[in-house]
């Protein structure tokens, strides 16, 4: 009776370590589709403003927060220009 006791624990002991690695690599998963989705939509997002998108459409298509099209806009528009210790200036306002 003691062997099948210990048997049991043993098991569930095992069950409980397999679970826990089931779910950190569910975890794990999710991270990497997740960082995937991210890697995509910003170089969608420098594309649809090299080709002369407008900053909505752009930033309705990609899913993209208002800073993050600042962001992309003052780097990658035609145009912009960026210089060593400062902000991003348009080429205009050289």
């Amino acid at each position: 009776m003691k062997t099948i006791s210990e048997d049991v624990i043993s098991h569930g002991q095992i069950q409980s370590s397999v679970r826990r690695t089931l779910e950190r690599l569910v975890d794990q998963q999710s991270q990497m589709q997740l960082r995937e989705v991210d890697e995509g939509l910003y170089p969608q997002a420098i594309q649809l403003i090299q080709d002369g998108r407008g900053r909505d459409e752009v930033q309705r298509l990609c899913s993209l927060t208002d800073s993050e099209a600042d962001l992309l806009f003052s780097l990658h528009a035609p145009g912009a220009v960026v210089t060593k210790g400062s902000r991003t200036a348009s080429s205009r306002d050289r």
